[in-house]
């Protein structure tokens, strides 16, 4: 009896401590609400002083510390930036303590209220449970993947899990498009599995397309980011699913893109990541708005000035703080009320993030065709201009390498990778199929497949047209390993592989990274007269003193020129890798103002994707494939890169008047410049326009 005084004793004055406690946060900071408001703007700010990871998928929460599901390894951050590996380190597939475990590309993470871990351990078609201590053991799942129920059912690249009310146990079973029970008795489908679709049902007979997030939720439902529907669905506690509809501000439907994490809030809210690097929020009413994000990027900032890259797990504090893994910058990001981040430390100053080029090219590529020690011929290379010739807005820039080969030729990983990608693969049967194995994207190719559409590899599955029976798509599961000198699948009727090397929109030049046999001693050609002058408005200019140009107003340059490679044909015309000007004397000496050349855009990253190529490539500029005769590259040598953007800069002489060159700068990537055909006399007048 006075033992059980005793405990009672003590946990009235620890709740009256807790009360005395948040009595006095109240009465100290009367300004801060104690949970989110709806109508909140958050502040994002960079968990853990900036603490990088090589690819943080999945979080869960204790407090202000963080558990990161990353690679390979599960991890503890603290707000201070300490960091603790709790278990894994090494590809592989292992029970264990701490390093002595492994695991193979986990994603989502769920945390019960005693402290243990739930890993959604993709590569390894497995759930995963891990004690406080570190002591993983596997509670679904073989490392084979496969399905069925009961206690020999198999996974297949499970992505999402989620603890609901009373402990169970669910997992969005991903590649079988279905979500799961896991239990004592094993495994049991509760909706979906009867493959891709959107099909609102009871149970089985319900569909689901490629589900990742998965949040449970305290009525004992779930809600499930249904990626390949583009949606949200909700599975009530009787197993119906429904299609949760988002409405924007102005009432139009309007659908998540390919939504990879969401977790539950107050007041009946959903919060949710997707591809687009958005963090929304959804409130019980239907309408959805952006809290952070909407292009790739990182920046800490307010509501829509912060920028996030391919942002996936998210996860809710008990005082609404949402904190997302920042996947493409290897961070973890927060978002909370300014107030209460306002003790935040920044993150350092110069904190690199995103897509790393020249710690990848310590790596040197092989070729993605037979012999892979090379060399091949190249068909295309970064920076040249795509699409509608016009102007019409469809252009863009050509974003990595073309490497010729016939249809049907196999094409193999150039480099080991695993698919990190929840849907790797897409525009089945199109001339722009493709595959993303990290940062390493193939396109024109068939997935995995000959040209007769038969498999040729064992991780890609295929996907039956339900109305024909024919072919609509593949899928390759996130956490697929493929070696380098695999097959990866074959080329289409586009005869040729395009590599591209990093993200999209932040792709390096495939030719610094380093391709194998590679001989080009061939310097760049400046087609004949292939210098011009233009006035503001794009007028040639046409005044002439003793064969020059007279220049007396502000002038944009252009200059016609390719570039050529050793052992290519004479058609072959590819793009530059360095382009610029520079004014000097009649005999070759430097001008004061222009001591070297003024360089236009070195292509060794793609330009901003926002930038379309009219804003460095003069009209006339194209390939034939996309309606030109004669593939040609007119470049505005007058632009250049600045904070990020193709801007244009005309040249304003600022010379004394008299007689000089325009010598532009015409280089491709082995080094070799064009010489022949690089200067073009000018005349600067004694009356020059304003400017």
């Amino acid at each position: 009896m006075r033992r059980a005084v005793l405990v009672l004793g003590v946990c009235v004055a620890a709740g009256l401590a807790i009360w005395a406690g948040r009595w006095w946060w109240r009465a100290t900071h009367p300004d801060i609400p104690e949970d989110t408001p709806l109508g909140w703007v958050p502040a994002v700010v960079t968990a853990g002083g900036g603490t990088r990871f090589a690819e943080p998928f999945g979080v869960a929460v204790d407090g202000d510390s963080v558990y990161v599901a990353d690679a390979h390894a599960i991890w503890r951050l603290e707000p201070d930036g300490r960091v603790r590996r709790i278990a894994g380190g090494q590809r592989g597939f292992a029970d264990g303590t701490g390093n002595a475990a492994a695991f193979d590309t986990p994603s989502h993470i769920a945390r019960t209220a005693d402290g243990v871990l739930y890993v959604a351990d993709t590569g390894n078609h497995a759930i995963r449970r891990v004690t406080p201590e570190g002591a993983v053991t596997t509670i679904a799942g073989d490392g084979q993947p496969g399905g069925g129920d009961g206690a020999a059912a198999r996974l297949r690249g499970p992505v999402g899990v989620a603890v609901g009310p009373g402990g169970r146990l669910f997992a969005a079973d991903t590649y079988n498009d279905r979500i799961v029970e896991i239990g004592d008795g094993g495994t049991r489908t509760v909706a979906g599995g009867i493959g891709p679709g959107l099909v609102d049902a009871e149970g089985t007979a319900a569909a689901f397309d490629t589900p990742t997030g998965l949040a449970a939720l305290d009525d004992g439902s779930l809600v499930i980011a249904d990626a390949g529907n583009d949606a949200l669905r909700r599975i009530a506690p009787s197993g119906g699913v429904t299609t949760i509809t988002a409405i924007d501000r102005t009432g139009n439907a309007t659908w998540l893109w390919r939504p990879i994490g969401v977790t539950p809030g107050s007041q009946g809210r959903l919060y949710v990541t997707d591809a687009r690097a958005r963090v929304s929020e959804l409130v019980g009413d239907g309408s959805r708005r952006v809290l952070a994000g909407g292009d790739q990027g990182f920046v800490d900032g307010q509501g829509a000035a912060a920028r996030l890259r391919d942002p996936s797990g998210i996860a809710i504090t008990p005082t609404g703080r949402l904190v997302v893994a920042d996947t493409g910058n290897g961070l973890v990001r927060v978002l909370d009320l300014p107030v209460r981040l306002q003790s935040w430390p920044p993150a350092p100053p110069g904190l690199r993030t995103g897509f790393d080029a020249s710690l990848f090219a310590r790596v040197p590529l092989v070729w993605p065709l037979d012999p892979q020690e090379g060399p091949h011929e190249i068909a295309g290379t970064m920076g040249e201009p795509r699409g509608n010739p016009g102007g019409d807005g469809r252009e863009r820039f050509h974003a990595g390498v073309d490497v010729r080969a016939d249809e049907g030729v196999a094409v193999r990983a150039v480099r080991d990778g695993s698919v990190t990608s929840v849907m790797a693969s897409g525009l089945t049967g199109t001339l722009s199929e493709y595959l993303t194995v990290g940062p390493l994207t193939y396109v024109h190719i068939r997935v995995g497949r000959d040209r007769s559409d038969e498999p040729l590899v064992p991780w890609v599955s295929m996907v039956p047209d339900p109305a024909t029976s024919r072919l609509a798509r593949v899928r390759v599961a996130r956490g697929t390993f493929i070696p380098a000198g695999s097959l990866v699948g074959t080329t289409n009727r586009f005869r040729h592989v395009h590599l591209n090397v990093g993200p999209a929109g932040e792709e390096a030049n495939a030719l610094d990274v380093g391709l194998p046999g590679i001989v080009d001693t061939v310097p760049p050609v400046i087609a004949p007269n292939g210098i011009t002058l233009t006035d503001l408005q794009g007028r040639p200019i046409l005044e002439r003193s003793n064969r020059r140009v007279v220049i007396r107003g502000p002038v944009r340059i252009v200059v016609d020129a390719y570039d050529r490679m050793n052992d290519s044909p004479p058609r072959r015309r590819l793009g530059l890798y360095r382009v610029g000007y520079q004014v000097v004397m009649p005999d070759g000496r430097p001008t004061a103002e222009f001591p070297a050349p003024r360089v236009a855009i070195t292509f060794d990253r793609l330009p901003p994707a926002a930038d379309a190529p009219p804003s460095l490539y003069a009209r006339g500029s194209g390939i034939p494939f996309y309606g030109t005769r004669v593939t040609r590259f007119r470049y505005l040598v007058t632009s250049r890169v600045e904070d990020g953007h193709v801007v244009e800069a005309p040249w304003y002489p600022r010379l004394p008047p008299g007689d000089y060159l325009i010598r532009v700068l015409v280089e491709d990537a082995a080094g070799n410049t064009a010489v022949s055909g690089r200067d073009l006399p000018i005349r600067v007048g004694d009356t020059l326009s304003p400017t």
